[in-house]
């Protein structure tokens, strides 16, 4: 995993607007059918890592992990975050692809 890229491609999305985090705008924007992809963080409270799992699951949403949640939160200028939603195909893409290195 190229941390240090993720985090990068996050704050580019951010700026873009095409980052959605917090467990309501989480919700409505998987039920919307509007994610391209789950980021839920390593730390997070286990029942929020169930609950969101079994969302991105039920609405073919990939969902990956490998980030704290102050990690995700400093890459998109926020506090702790526990759980994002990358809008945005490109970004998605090259996010997973950088998991995988």
């Amino acid at each position: 995993m190229n941390k240090e890229k993720i985090l990068t491609m996050l704050g580019f999305a951010a700026k873009a607007g095409k980052i959605v985090s917090g467990e309501m705008g989480v919700r409505a924007t998987v039920q919307k059918n509007k994610a391209k992809l789950m980021l839920l963080a390593t730390d997070s409270a286990e029942s929020t890592r169930e609950e969101f799992l079994l969302l991105a699951e039920k609405n073919g949403v990939t969902c990956i992990s490998g980030l704290l949640m102050k990690e995700m939160g400093m890459a998109i200028g926020k506090s702790n975050r526990s759980i994002l939603i990358v809008l945005d195909e490109g970004f998605a893409t090259q996010i997973r692809e950088n998991m995988d290195h």
